[in-house]
């Protein structure tokens, strides 16, 4: 049987024989990425009774460079027609205009008749969602046949398919046809060795060929580092590893924020060490760049003087290459000029497979629409290939989230728990994101209740974030119509302290609905009055030998309700101390006290 893969929503959603397949089909596209030469055998039928072949677009709702280039042309190199880049502009006018993106999906397949949408994302689940609502039996006015493919481009922070595929055939490329690559003499348009190696390989049996990729897979440990934490490619790896036999090895920061969180990583082989060298285990090297776009400042002083010791010089590439099993590292690209993750002598050394990996791009994207082409005609090869939603997740929920632009406005004011977490979902007002603990929320209603906010307040917890997060769940809270900032601004610096950091706030205006982020300046003292009480002055659980409260704050006739407190240091270890006993006290013991006294 044939690989048939409609859709590209995770590598998790794969097989383990469904993966080796498609890398299988990838070598095979070497042969025409080599040879310069377009695919004409998949269309053929196609073209033979004078029909277009189906339309392809790359549709990038994120930034994006090698991937959107390396899919518009494969979608050329496949004989698609109308691959174009100029979806971009077409998909930032449809949604200037509020259009939804299914909709925008069908006008584009009916209209221009565009069969393949490689989607790029900050909305997790877009993909999968969609592939559900077109897979879905339609009424024939419609006119919608079985004849749509999403790929997954990179999708919030948990997945991104094609680069993972990618990774994998550069992995078992290098280790079957290594010895072919380097016979090749350089500053050669052609590759004969490589080609005649990969001509070999697939004269072997279909059999022959997936357990001798299996066995150069079985067994790897790839090391990811220095920032896990917040990395799509990492969370749909752990997903696609296991299912090969591989191993992790995580070399980051002793640092919650950029080490991959472990709840994730139940079952599966992994450890993970704090620094970077060129002895540890493993057999595949795999840098990511530091993701400085989501980091407070502090942080980001903190990478500076972190990656130098993360970064691969000469010395460390030539001990991979000499150690006694040696080992190469991968690069994903673009390489950070502000942040490199190897110095500039080392990016042509033999043991740097970055360069190829970007080679390996165009057959990868290839064997994608291959695989998803072969699954059109036959409805029972659709029927055994089209997954369903886990039963961890709500369908309801995935889709919810994943209809992006403007398709939650009018759901939030009816389901406001179960759709996305960014604040453009409401028309007007603002939002708390990134609390955590899980559970702050309440804390902080019931805080914002008793200092007599009176507006509506909603409050989601144990959020799984989407689009581009650390992976950790979280509380999220609404508030429509209103602006914190503007009722009483220092509260957003007593909730920053209490999530040690991590929140964040944003407002929206009603009238121009732009977006606007308000940031709590920690780079000096602030004073807060009547909001927080001191732990010292009001214990609920009092003994006989501490009958009377150790702050003056515990009074309410010489202090009532003007408690003074004094809010200092870095975002993540904010500290509050007393006015009265100048006593100090973490975000921790102050949250066990609010809970305590409420």
């Amino acid at each position: 049987m044939s690989l048939s893969l409609k859709h590209s929503a995770s590598v998790g959603d794969l097989s383990t024989q469904q993966i080796l397949h498609l890398l299988d089909r990838g070598i095979a596209m070497l042969v025409f990425v080599l040879t310069k030469r377009r695919v004409t055998s998949l269309f053929e039928a196609l073209h033979k009774s004078g029909q277009e072949a189906p339309g392809f677009v790359a549709a990038m709702m994120q930034a994006s460079t090698g991937t959107a280039v390396s899919m518009d042309a494969a979608a050329w190199q496949m004989m698609c027609s109308n691959p174009t880049a100029s979806i971009r502009a077409i998909t930032a006018s449809s949604a200037s205009k509020g259009e939804r993106i299914h909709h925008l999906v069908r006008r584009l397949y009916l209209s221009a008749g565009i069969n393949f949408f490689a989607i790029r994302s900050r909305y997790e689940g877009l993909v999968k969602a969609l592939a559900l609502h077109f897979d879905a039996k339609h009424s024939p006015h419609t006119m919608l046949g079985n004849n749509i493919t999403f790929l997954n481009a990179g999708e919030g922070a948990r997945f991104h398919p094609t680069q993972v595929a990618l990774d994998l055939l550069s992995i078992v490329s290098w280790y079957l046809f290594g010895e072919a690559i380097m016979a090749d003499s350089g500053y050669r348009m052609s590759h004969p060795n490589f080609l005649a190696a990969i001509q070999q390989f697939l004269q072997l049996s279909r059999e022959d060929r997936l357990a001798r990729i299996a066995a150069v897979l079985e067994g790897k440990t790839v090391c990811f580092s220095p920032d896990c934490a917040k990395s799509r490619v990492v969370f749909d790896w752990r997903s696609a590893g296991p299912k090969l036999g591989m191993k992790f090895l995580f070399a980051t920061p002793d640092n919650p924020e950029f080490r991959f969180d472990s709840r994730y990583l139940q079952g599966i082989d992994h450890h993970n060490v704090d620094a970077l060298v060129p002895d540890q285990p493993f057999d595949v090297l795999y840098k990511l760049r530091w993701r400085v776009e989501h980091q407070p400042p502090h942080v980001r002083q903190l990478i500076a003087t972190l990656n130098p010791s993360f970064q691969i010089d000469w010395r460390f590439a030539e001990h991979l290459r000499t150690r006694k099993k040696s080992a190469f590292f991968l690069d994903a690209l673009p390489i950070d000029k502000a942040l490199p993750s190897m110095t500039s002598d080392v990016e042509d050394h033999p043991n740097c497979l970055c360069w190829l990996e970007a080679f390996m791009a165009l057959a990868m994207r290839m064997a994608y629409i291959e695989a998803g082409y072969k699954c059109w005609e036959n409805e029972e090869v659709v029927a055994e290939n089209c997954w369903q939603l886990p039963p961890s997740q709500s369908a309801g929920l995935i889709q919810t989230r994943s209809m992006t632009f403007t398709e939650y406005e009018g759901y939030l004011r009816d389901h406001p728990i179960k759709t996305a977490t960014h604040v453009n979902r409401l028309l007007n007002g603002c939002n708390l994101d990134h609390l955590r603990p899980v559970g702050l929320s309440d804390l902080v209603k019931k805080l914002l209740r008793r200092l007599g906010f009176s507006g509506p307040i909603i409050a989601a917890e144990d959020v799984v974030p989407d689009s581009n997060q650390d992976g950790l769940h979280k509380d999220v809270m609404w508030f429509p119509d209103a602006r914190l900032h503007e009722w009483r601004p220092e509260i957003l610096d007593v909730i920053h302290m209490l999530s040690e950091g991590g929140m964040t706030y944003n407002f929206i205006d009603g009238t121009s609905r732009m977006v606007r982020k308000f940031r709590v300046d920690t780079s000096k003292e602030s004073k807060v009055v009547g909001i927080l009480r001191c732990p010292r002055g009001m214990n609920p659980e009092s003994t006989p030998d501490h009958p009377e409260p150790e702050c003056i704050d515990g009074h309410e006739e010489e202090v009532p309700n003007t408690s003074v407190f004094t809010l200092y240091g870095p975002d993540d270890c904010r500290r509050a101390r007393c006015f009265y006993c100048e006593s100090i006290h973490t975000a921790e013991e102050m949250r066990t006290h609010m809970a305590a006294l409420q």
